[in-house]
């Protein structure tokens, strides 16, 4: 794509990143630039100037969204296990609105918070946590299309283990990048157990 847009003597262009809760925002990036570069630009927004800001956000792409091809950025709070975080237990969370869910224990709509503890369902009104479901529980995620009578799609989410598994099910517009993070956040918790494995004896600690 950047040698094709090099050639029609184009050497920029507006990208679209789309951040957590819905939220929009362009950025003029070059057929030169890289992520790092872009991650750089909304950390220093944000006034995060620290160098490991930089890690602790990753960008996914996103080629197809539905019948018209485009070309968008999801922007994600990467949850780095050597990252010092704030006494809030919800810094660094990415949030999103659930319009309904399918437990009752789980009153909609509300604000879900997704960060390395897992999901963190919040009050729309008071902000307080009303469940949790930790990431060790996580099995898998998947988006789905959107029910009868809805326009909104919907998103899977396998809780439990390999022997007892149930499925709660998350109706929202952010459906793909709700995976998306969660999928890091499974990934570094994943590498973390790993590296602990790994270890020699003498050296494990909790991690």
């Amino acid at each position: 794509m950047e040698l094709r847009a090099m050639l029609a003597g184009r050497s920029s262009k507006r990208q679209l990143f789309l951040l957590p809760g819905g939220l929009e925002r362009h950025l003029k990036i070059k057929t030169c630039t890289v992520a790092l570069d872009v991650v750089e630009e909304l950390c220093a927004e944000m006034a995060l100037t620290r160098p490991e800001a930089f890690d602790e956000y990753v960008i996914f792409v996103v080629t197809n969204r539905g019948e018209q091809p485009e070309d968008e950025a999801v922007w994600a709070h990467n949850p780095h296990p050597d990252c010092l975080l704030s006494a809030s237990p919800m810094f660094g969370s990415s949030f999103f609105l659930v319009q309904s869910c399918s437990t009752a224990a789980v009153p909609a709509p509300c604000i879900l918070a997704v960060n390395q503890n897992g999901l963190n369902f919040l009050s729309t009104e008071t902000h307080e946590l009303m469940v949790k479901f930790p990431l060790k529980e996580i099995q898998s995620t998947r988006t789905q299309r959107p029910t009868a009578g809805s326009s909104c799609p919907y998103v899977e989410v396998a809780l439990g283990d390999v022997t007892a598994q149930h499925t709660v099910q998350l109706q929202l517009e952010q459906g793909l990048e709700l995976c998306r993070v969660v999928a890091v956040h499974v990934e570094n918790l994943l590498s973390a157990r790993e590296k602990r494995l790994t270890l020699p004896p003498s050296e494990i600690t909790l991690l």
